[in-house]
């Protein structure tokens, strides 16, 4: 699968991140010193305690998948930290320390909850002042959970650090991070996941949704041919589709038309390959005449149709039987010949 890859330098900023104010001991901020430039750094000088903080963008940013590299449209699966540099400048009275990368939602929500953090190292408690590269490629891929893979989704980098300082003289922790990379796993259209439902889709909007998610398309569907060859095997309606304006609602939902498909004889070139109807539809007057007399693939009617032009009632084989089961029956036709015709 494709993935992306979003990397924070600190070259200049925090790039959005601000300290989240969850311990008064513990302290997030900038720091001049960086790899090569600036950096940020988790700092703490008092000791005999445990203690949590987390450095996080602000939900205003409108950070999304999208905003970090991933296409639009795409479905983001999974994360990882795949790098990030360190400097463990200060350590004494250090017991243990953990530091956890993960992508949180504008709710403050991690986007891979229950399946772990992008990130999640317990490295050496000794000092060391010079830089060092953490290599998360051994890391697991952590799945993103359904809701938050669309790639417009709101999502913000959040860093957790927790430390546990011993008894003693002159307690000193400072963490400085730089060059963060985060991998993400996505993929695009065009796959051959096939749902099937065993219910009704009902109304346009739900037909809408279940259409968009079983036509995934990579590029754009251009003109009526395109558009046949591409839909005209996946839309099988066992129902009626009632009303012109229930079936234009339910068909210009489900097909994304690149451009407005205008009157009756366009509707019917656009539609004859694409659907089959085991019942009859009930629409208003043209559209009806022109999908039913369409000679290519016709949709064989329950009852009569008057069309324009001349009207031909025939059968090759057997008889043929015009009736009303109730009040009269009434054939018109406004010009032209009104042929009967027995072969």
């Amino acid at each position: 699968m494709p993935t992306v890859t979003r990397t924070w330098t600190f070259a200049t900023t925090t790039e959005g991140l601000a300290d989240a104010g969850n311990s008064s001991t513990l302290t997030f901020s900038a720091s001049g010193s960086g790899n090569p430039a600036s950096s940020i750094q988790f700092a703490s000088t008092t000791g005999n305690e445990s203690t949590t903080e987390y450095a996080r963008a602000a939900s205003s940013q409108g950070f999304t998948w999208e905003t970090w590299g991933v296409p639009a449209g795409a479905t983001v699966t999974q994360l990882r930290i795949s790098n990030w540099d360190k400097r463990l400048q200060q350590a004494n009275r250090l017991t243990s320390w953990r530091i956890r990368f993960r992508v949180i939602d504008s709710a403050g929500v991690s986007v891979t909850a229950g399946n772990g953090d992008p990130g999640d190292y317990t490295p050496s408690i000794t000092a060391n002042t010079s830089w060092s590269t953490d290599n998360g490629g051994a890391s697991p891929l952590v799945n993103v959970v359904s809701g938050r893979q669309a790639s417009t989704t709101d999502v913000r980098l959040e860093i957790q650090v927790d430390i546990v300082m011993g008894t003693g003289t002159s307690p000193n922790f400072q963490l400085l991070i730089d060059n963060i990379d985060l991998e993400i796993t996505y993929t695009t259209g065009g796959g051959t996941t096939v749902t099937l439902g065993n219910a009704a889709t009902t109304g346009a909007a739900a037909m809408a949704a279940t259409m968009t998610v079983l036509h995934r398309m990579t590029a754009a569907t251009t003109g009526a041919g395109s558009s046949s060859a591409t839909l005209r095997q996946t839309h099988h309606f066992s129902g009626a589709v009632t009303g012109s304006a229930s079936a234009s609602a339910t068909l210009r939902q489900s097909h994304a038309f690149t451009a407005a498909v205008t009157g009756a004889v366009a509707v019917a070139a656009v539609l004859r390959q694409t659907h089959y109807f085991s019942t009859a539809i009930s629409a208003a007057g043209s559209m009806v005449a022109a999908i039913y007399s369409d000679a290519v693939d016709p949709v064989y009617p329950t009852s009569a149709v008057t069309s324009t032009g001349a009207l031909t009632v025939s059968t090759s084989t057997g008889s043929l039987t015009v009736s009303s089961s109730t009040g009269a029956l009434t054939v018109t036709h406004s010009t032209g010949a009104l042929t009967a015709v027995t072969e």
